[in-house]
């Protein structure tokens, strides 16, 4: 197993995460299947992997997933990472949602209860919450840390200019900082690129990928006729992406995988973790077998030409004003100092999205 630092924090956390979303004991649903004994193996074959950071919330199976997590690591909290997060309904009441300062203080305590620890290693906001004043969330996330109910905290699914106006509140107040930030990304799934990566990148806040295998499709199984099959995984996934152009970057990555010899999972994945701002893949299993194929992926290191065909293959469609500023560039001092210039999307996808704006 690799590690990285978590952004500009002291933080060291594996390059893979296990997710602990499919935890809950439920055989008739489609994500929380793994019962709390598979999930004590399967903490205990992470460990084993070098995986040292568990990610889960209260959203998770009702909570069960933080109460088998807490179970599994019962006697051994001290040598692993936890993070949990906090934001969306647990409860009939109007309160019993959002980032209001009640909630998240609640919030926050239950986790700690179902997990049977006293403090979560990271802590986030897992949505955002218009009905809330900013500055009444970032203080009670601060007051979080300050209690020691949780060392660091994180933002997830935040658009990035809350996030810089957030990170910004901060400082100014002397808050407890953003270091990391949970983001959907994967090869189908690039929007990152063109605002929070690149800002993550520049103000040292390190990325947690979730979904880096799309839901399953980035491991290959899927065909056009299981995409067919209303009743298959893929098809009944919510998240946002175009099968069809999906199927073409399989094949990129099933081409790939054979010249290494490894699988098209770990390719999708060592991928994901050679982006900027990028510290670790956070991946859910449902059957033990799973685990030691998607841990094996932070030892895959992707050379430039296998980055540059996938890059190819999952081409971003350019949006306003990332078009404009690569056309619209002044190369004369630029080529005069020998650099390229800024495209608008950041490096994580810079290139990609120069080369399409020139078609």
């Amino acid at each position: 197993m690799r590690y990285a630092q978590l952004g500009r924090s002291g933080l060291i956390v594996s390059r893979v995460t296990l997710g602990c979303l499919t935890f809950g004991g439920q055989a008739d649903s489609a994500l929380y299947k793994v019962d709390a004994g598979e999930a004590a193996r399967i903490v205990a074959r992470a460990r084993d992997a070098g995986i040292n950071l568990f990610d889960t919330a209260d959203l998770y199976a009702g909570g069960l997933s933080e109460e088998f997590l807490g179970r599994a690591i019962e006697g051994t909290r001290h040598e692993i990472l936890i993070s949990s997060k906090g934001g969306f309904r647990t409860g009939p009441g109007i309160g019993d949602a959002g980032l209001s300062r009640a909630h998240l203080m609640a919030a926050v305590e239950a986790s700690l209860r179902r997990l049977k620890t006293d403090y979560l290693d990271i802590y986030y906001a897992h949505k955002t919450d218009p009905l809330t004043p900013l500055d009444e969330t970032l203080r009670a996330l601060d007051d979080i840390v300050r209690s020691g109910k949780a060392r660091y905290v994180g933002f997830s699914n935040w658009p990035a200019w809350q996030a810089a106006i957030a990170i910004e509140r901060q400082r100014q107040q002397g808050y407890a900082p953003f270091v990391t930030g949970q983001i959907a990304y994967s090869l189908v799934m690039r929007d990152a690129e063109y605002e929070l990566l690149p800002f993550m990148e520049n103000e040292g806040v390190g990325a947690t990928a979730w979904s880096p295998l799309a839901g399953g499709f980035l491991t290959g199984k899927y065909d056009r006729a299981a995409l067919a099959d209303p009743k298959s995984r893929v098809a009944i996934s919510t998240l946002p992406y175009d099968r069809e152009a999906g199927l073409a970057i399989v094949d990129v990555l099933r081409s790939i995988a054979a010249a290494r010899s490894c699988t098209i999972a770990q390719v999708a994945i060592a991928w994901v973790l050679r982006r900027p701002a990028v510290a670790s893949a956070l991946v859910g299993v449902s059957r033990l077998d799973q685990l030691g194929e998607l841990a094996a992926a932070a030892d895959i290191m992707l050379s430039d030409d296998e980055i540059a065909s996938l890059g190819a293959a999952a081409s971003m469609r350019p949006l306003y004003p990332h078009w404009h500023i690569a056309a619209s560039q002044d190369r004369v001092a630029f080529d005069a100092i020998g650099r390229e210039p800024p495209v608008g999307a950041g490096a994580s996808g810079a290139a990609d999205i120069a080369a399409t704006a020139k078609k």
